[in-house]
């Protein structure tokens, strides 16, 4: 029973990661809250709640401050309930993965988040491919398919992309590894190109080229498992971008912008709302706005943040940026310490990949918790000398 248990298990974290673009957020938070309900449930049959529930304290106090930050701004109304909702399932993605790693190991846990990712990927694709890009539902500006816009595909097919060149990592067929890791690097940015997500391009390359380069050199590997590292390049993006003028004053920078990217240095309006961010920022630096705040929306009738450690900022002001990145810290921390870790290194070139991204989109959401609640939670296990190909 516990093999049942644990692939519903899951199923139903797909399900609560996943919104559906076409309900209302009420309706969402409704479906997630049940998923939610039924997450713990299942890891209650399979007496793993009280174990794991508290293995990363970190992500407790991010929940908690989010639900501060929301309170405080908003009081108890329905953006609290999606305060909640979205905490929780931050929560929950660690304490599921840390029982399913527990029951399964780590190979056949990524081998089960893989099979259902698949399907998932091949659905959306044939909707893809099948409109030619066009999307089933939206705007002609942002379409839907099926599980949002351009910007969910892309990054489910980065995470796809992650999740499936775990598979070849441990393989010693170096040639083997580097064809797989082309190919499907390749058809994740087709994909996106697809969509014309250009964001999304720009993270799967950097996936499949870091996964390269520690296929290469363990010395890398060990190097961008550093906590600091990783802060310092998840930061120092946005500060290089927003904070200063180095990025946007230099002309191969510009030339890729307008040549490559076809958009201008304005990046569709970017930079307005990254200096609007910043002024509500200094106007409430604490506990920010609450979550999901509309305050670039209200000035411009448009737009958002557009950049993920100012959304944070935004909606959780300083207590939520540093508890934020405790959580991230927590995590590379607790991984570099792992020996084991090339085998799901391809999971933190997409942690790479999101960050690259966040510098000019909020991405910071369920699949980036995914995948840091599965940095976490990896360990060696006798399941794990099965690999893949068993």
């Amino acid at each position: 029973m516990k093999v049942k248990h644990t692939s519903i298990l899951i199923f139903l974290v797909y399900l609560m990661v996943l919104d559906i673009p076409y309900l209302s957020q009420t309706i969402n938070n409704i479906i997630m809250l049940c998923c939610e309900a039924l997450i713990i449930y299942e890891l209650w049959n399979l007496k793993c709640l009280d174990k794991s529930i508290f293995e990363n304290k970190s992500i407790l106090v991010y929940l908690c401050v989010v639900l501060i930050a929301t309170i405080v701004n908003m009081g108890i109304s329905t953006r609290l309930m999606t305060a909640l909702v979205i905490g929780i399932e931050y929560v929950l993605l660690f304490v599921a993965m840390k029982a399913l790693i527990m029951i399964r190991g780590t190979s056949r846990t990524l081998n089960g988040i893989l099979k259902i990712t698949v399907w998932i990927v091949l659905i959306v694709d044939l909707c893809v491919i099948g409109t030619r890009g066009k999307g089933i539902g939206g705007s002609s500006i942002l379409p839907y398919y099926l599980i949002g816009n351009k910007f969910a595909v892309s990054y489910l097919h980065m995470f796809f992309l992650g999740i499936f060149l775990c598979k070849p990592a441990i393989s010693r067929n170096f040639i083997r590894r580097i064809i797989t890791n082309i190919i499907v690097t390749a058809f994740c940015a087709f994909i996106c190109y697809m969509v014309d997500c250009n964001t999304g391009i720009v993270g799967c390359i950097v996936i499949g080229s870091l996964t390269f380069l520690i296929g290469r050199k363990k010395k890398i590997s060990d190097f961008l498992l550093r906590p600091a590292t990783y802060l310092i390049i998840f930061c120092g993006l946005t500060f290089l971008l927003v904070g200063t003028q180095v990025l946007l004053n230099n002309v191969s920078f510009q030339n890729i912008i307008s040549n490559v990217f076809n958009r201008g240095v304005t990046w569709t309006g970017r930079l307005e709302m990254f200096q609007l961010t910043l002024q509500a920022f200094y106007k409430q630096p604490i506990w920010g706005y609450g979550i999901n705040s509309t305050y670039v929306q209200q000035i411009l009738g448009w737009g958002n943040a557009q950049n993920g450690i100012l959304k944070i900022m935004l909606d959780t002001g300083i207590m939520g940026i540093i508890s934020f990145l405790i959580v991230v810290y927590s995590v590379f921390y607790k991984a570099r310490k792992k020996e084991n870790m090339i085998k799901i290194f391809p999971i933190v070139s997409f942690l790479y990949g999101m960050a690259v991204c966040s510098t000019v989109e909020i991405n910071i959401s369920g699949l980036y918790f995914w995948a840091l609640a599965l940095v976490y939670n990896v360990k060696e296990s006798r399941k794990d000398k099965q690999t893949y190909e068993s």
